[in-house]
């Protein structure tokens, strides 16, 4: 739909209504302040979040036009054409492959699942239904990137045979944040290595091609945080036997009294249970804001 100045209007929904959810609203927002000549003007029609103080606290600050508990209205929603998909990694491949299937534009944050399989099942239904997508690697739009890759695309540095990446972050560095689904592997896959490591493996991806080999070093700065209650949000659709959430650990007198707190060792290649969910049920993200 064209409006009075030529404009061509872009009904766009956003599924999360957490803080990313808010960074892909203010910036469907500012787009026409920066781009102004677009030509496309983007419209919030609706969002939808399973959490109610969330669907609240997003629409005072963005007013869509129209809000819900579950995602599928969302999709169902005539005037959508476009969506942000903002909810906890767990779920990225169900909405992500959903929204291709109805025909909407996708742009979908990182990483894209839990696993690369995820990632393929919603790359092929964005081929199958012949729509728009998007990951969220949002550096590369940087201006120093596009000139390093011009520089780069001249030969003005020569043939490139190797590439270092640090990225410097302060994202989840306080000890005493609360464990969330983003540290769990179940809920939240690799957890920085997907979150923030992905952009530097797009970046050199993006910037020099394909690679023949990675030498990295890992490792777990923060084995404990304390847990906050589970409370009601978003659910898998697929079961477990065990749950997430990793064993409670004693107390010491450094840590906070009436909190509870939770370790995951540095070696484990997935989180320990007690007294969480019982066989074959799926956990809900705690807090996944």
């Amino acid at each position: 739909m064209r409006d009075s100045d030529g404009v061509t209007e872009l009904g766009v929904g956003v599924i999360g209504a957490g803080w990313m959810g808010h960074v892909h609203a203010r910036a469907y927002a500012r787009l026409p302040h920066h781009y102004p000549e677009l030509g496309v003007r983007p419209r919030l029609v609706a969002v939808a979040d399973p959490v109610p103080a969330q669907l609240d606290d997003f629409a005072a600050r963005f007013a869509p036009a129209r809000r819900h508990a579950d995602w599928r209205e969302l999709l169902a929603d005539p005037e959508v054409r476009a969506v942000s998909v903002t909810a906890p990694n767990a779920l990225h491949r169900e909405i992500g492959t959903a929204v291709a299937e109805a025909g909407r534009d996708l742009w979908i944050e990182k990483p894209v699942g839990l696993t690369a399989d995820d990632a393929r099942a919603v790359a092929e239904a964005v081929e199958r239904a012949g729509v728009r997508a998007a990951v969220g690697f949002n550096y590369r739009t940087f201006p120093a990137v596009a000139r390093a890759r011009a520089l780069l695309g001249e030969g003005a540095i020569g043939t490139p045979t190797h590439a270092r990446c640090r990225l410097l972050t302060d994202y989840a560095a306080h000890p005493r944040a609360a464990l969330s689904w983003r540290f769990t592997r179940r809920l939240g896959g690799g957890g920085v290595l997907g979150d923030l490591a992905s952009h530097g493996v797009d970046l050199v991806r993006f910037l020099l091609g394909d690679l023949a080999a990675v030498v990295a070093e890992t490792a777990v700065f923060t084995p404990r945080r304390p847990r906050t209650p589970r409370r009601a949000g978003w659910r898998t659709t697929t079961t477990s036997a065990r749950c997430c959430a990793p064993r409670a650990a004693s107390r010491s007198p450094s840590r906070p009294a009436g909190r509870r707190w939770a370790s995951r060792t540095p070696t484990a290649s997935r989180c320990t249970a007690r007294g969480g969910c019982s066989p074959g049920t799926s956990a809900a993200p705690a807090n996944w804001r």
